[in-house]
């Protein structure tokens, strides 16, 4: 058999062609969900449609909020025979869904509008097994339940309350809805704040890991890694088994913080700055999107680092290509969900290859 010599401008050629149109087809598949009934009812406004944050539901249920014009909470239900987004409504006074909450019986909104920021709750939509057969939906009123000194920058809700941050600094809301500052030595803001699965509260500010203590003192964890930390475009999220965080700095170095062993360790960079989102799977991958304008994809894997798997493209419907988003939130199947910030902006889920593939 005579060994040909590669063609090297032909591996030069099919490379981009590889990474932006097979991407998806080696290494997962992306539906782009339209926040509504498709065929069955209009999704909302463009205006209102700017996805800006996700959290879970009961029953394998997404919520998602949304800005713009006016702020919406939506809901969507993806297993079986059954692919829906349904509208809860747009919430009076609201032009801004900073974060969703999902306490034990009720789910909660963070909202900013023209001058402060507010608290509302809402009843989880009863969903049915699936939409095969009859069903209907009733939405029901949002109740709001406090305010905050000037807008709010991000909420997480812990055992103790609602945990967050506004242009006065850090707070705790207990569950009578008192407000009541946290202090931390040496805190800068802004602050942000995730639950760890063991239900601890932590928070990233330009200098240093935090962590929520019991007397609702924020105590310094430790001291970032070297990187640039001062541009406010720092995300982290926690890994599912709740033993390592992941962080990314303003310039897309990706870090992780082994929790028991209190210590940092280099993991990697992003193609593209800066990082506007960040989910890790139980296998120990991490997926996040990067860039400014038109962002990709990208994935951290141990051992192999990390790889640019593209721009979203979703070709399940319809064609649709996503270019911004602003949260991601690893679902209970594996699968992960992401928030594009974009007019008309869709819900996407993304299927991670299984590793090794």
């Amino acid at each position: 058999m005579v060994n040909k010599k590669p063609n090297l401008g032909q591996k030069l050629e099919a490379r981009p062609y590889h990474l932006h149109h097979s991407a998806f087809i080696n290494q997962g598949q992306m539906i782009a969900l339209e926040l509504c009934f498709p065929g069955a009812s209009a999704p909302l406004d463009p205006d209102d449609s700017y996805l800006s944050c996700l959290a879970p539901g009961p029953h394998r249920a997404v919520y998602a909020g949304s800005s713009g014009r006016a702020a919406h909470v939506v809901v969507s239900m993806l297993h079986s025979v059954t692919g829906f987004v349904f509208d809860l409504g747009a919430i009076k006074g609201a032009k801004e869904c900073v974060a969703l909450l999902s306490g034990e019986n009720k789910l909660y909104a963070c909202l900013n509008g023209s001058r402060n920021g507010f608290i509302v709750e809402h009843d989880y939509l009863a969903l049915p097994p699936d939409c095969f057969q009859e069903w209907w939906f009733r939405r029901t009123p949002y109740k709001r339940l406090t305010s905050t000194e000037g807008k709010i920058s991000g909420a997480v809700i812990a055992p103790c309350g609602i945990v967050g941050t506004d242009e006065a600094g850090p707070f705790l809301i207990n569950k009578t809805l008192k407000l009541k500052r946290l202090k931390g030595e040496g805190l800068s803001s802004p602050l942000r704040l995730l639950v760890n699965a063991d239900g601890a509260v932590y928070g990233l500010d330009r200098q240093a890991l935090w962590r929520l203590s019991a007397p609702g003192i924020l105590k310094k964890q430790a001291i970032l890694p070297r990187g640039c930390w001062d541009k406010d475009l720092a995300r982290f999220t926690t890994s599912p088994d709740g033993k390592r965080l992941f962080l990314a700095d303003d310039e897309g170095r990706l870090s992780g913080f082994n929790l028991v062993k209190r210590k940092f360790s280099r993991l990697g960079r992003t193609p593209l700055t800066p990082v506007s989102c960040l989910a890790a799977v139980a296998d120990g991958r991490l997926f996040g999107f990067c860039g400014n304008e038109i962002q990709h994809l990208f994935c951290w894997q141990q051992k192999k680092g990390v790889h640019d798997l593209g721009i979203a493209v979703s070709v399940i419907g319809r064609r649709r290509y996503g270019y911004q988003f602003a949260d991601a939130l690893t679902g209970p199947d594996g699968r992960i969900y992401f928030a594009e910030r974009d007019r008309g902006g869709h819900l996407w889920v993304y299927f991670p290859a299984v590793v090794g593939r």
